[in-house]
């Protein structure tokens, strides 16, 4: 492990070249980290499975920009985590459908209006983003949006921690509350923003 993570950015170099060895060794090194997280969320080797070749697939499309990538782990698991809640999202609105008696079939023809609703979510948390105080926002980034851990955040700000932990729920409160002041009263941006974490 310590070897592969020095030789990471060489690696990631190759896979810009279309080295396919490369990638292989990156899908291998990855891949069960990625299938539990995907577990974790969905409970479903089925779609687990699908999201790691899904994600990894997308991993390969992006290959041209591996080499500026400057944290790969926190900027590959957010690549993951985004692909994730998108997945669910899109669950959670084919379910808000079926309750509130719209055609489920039309859901999945009716993307666009799915992509207008989540751009609009999270075009809102990042104003509510703004509201925050400083060291709020910053604690919410760096977890977030950067994927480090809450102990790889605390070491980064010179903090404890458990005072980023509490430095995050405020944060998440708080951009909740923003939100939900400014949200209509539709399940789906509802369901939405609560699944945005």
């Amino acid at each position: 492990m310590t070897a592969y993570l020095h030789n990471e950015k060489e690696l990631l170099r190759q896979i810009a070249n279309d080295d396919e060895q490369a990638f292989s060794c990156l899908f291998h090194f990855y891949k069960n980290k990625i299938f539990t997280v995907a577990y974790k969320l969905t409970e479903s080797s089925a779609m687990s499975e699908e999201a790691v070749q899904d994600i990894f697939m997308k991993l390969w499309l992006k290959r041209k920009e591996l080499p500026e990538v400057l944290h790969f782990r926190a900027w590959f698991y957010t690549v993951a985590r985004n692909y994730l809640y998108s997945v669910l999202k899109r669950n959670a609105m084919v379910v808000c459908r079926e309750f509130s008696g719209v055609d489920a079939d039309l859901v999945l023809v009716n993307d666009t209006e799915e992509r207008v609703i989540f751009r609009e979510t999270e075009a809102m948390v990042k104003q509510a983003l703004r509201t925050l105080p400083p060291q709020q926002n910053r604690v919410y980034r760096l977890i977030k949006e950067m994927g480090y851990r809450k102990e790889e955040a605390a070491a980064y700000l010179k903090l404890s921690p458990e005072t980023v932990k509490i430095h995050l729920a405020k944060a998440m409160k708080n951009i909740r509350a923003y939100c939900l002041a400014r949200l209509d009263s539709s399940p789906v941006l509802l369901i939405a923003l609560f699944l945005l974490k």
